[in-house]
């Protein structure tokens, strides 16, 4: 019962730490998605987008700032401005543990 107990916090002091990158990178292909909406907005010929352009002429320079919104300022995190956060953050947590686990274990073996 002890190690269930133990195991339900290193699981939740997980999903603590890497539940912001993965919304990070979720909101992100959701930026990504709505870009997408706007270049066909543009490129639609017939349907309700071509409708409202003919009778709102001003909206397709809206739209195309808005792509150039998107463009110039992309949607990212970052920790400390050094590292992204993204869904593939907990790769390289995973990755920085592994390697010093392994340089204390070198360092450990010296004496």
């Amino acid at each position: 019962m002890e190690y269930l107990t133990e195991t339900a916090v290193v699981f939740s002091t997980i999903i603590v730490v890497f539940a912001p990158a993965l919304v990070a990178g979720s909101v992100s292909n959701e930026v990504d998605k709505i870009k997408v909406i706007f270049h066909n907005m543009l490129l639609e010929e017939t349907g309700l987008y071509i409708i409202l352009l003919i009778y709102y002429p001003e909206q397709e320079q809206e739209i195309q700032k808005v792509i150039k919104y998107i463009d110039a300022r992309p949607f990212k995190f970052s920790v400390l401005g050094i590292i992204p956060m993204d869904a593939n953050f907990p790769m390289i947590v995973v990755n920085l543990s592994i390697t010093y686990i392994i340089v204390v274990l070198q360092f450990t073996h010296l004496y």
